[in-house]
């Protein structure tokens, strides 16, 4: 859902990363987590 609203904002309000920041920021650290479990599971699979 962030990225539809980050999306949106830019392309058709034409927001800045002013307005957008709590998006992008939770986008952010739901990425950063996802590959942080990924990277423990194939550290896992790997051993």
């Amino acid at each position: 859902m962030y990225f539809v609203i980050v999306t949106q904002g830019i392309f058709l309000k034409g927001a800045g990363l002013v307005l957008l920041w709590p998006q992008i920021t939770a986008m952010t650290v739901l990425g950063m987590g996802m590959l942080g479990l990924a990277v423990a599971r194939f550290k896992v699979h790997i051993a």
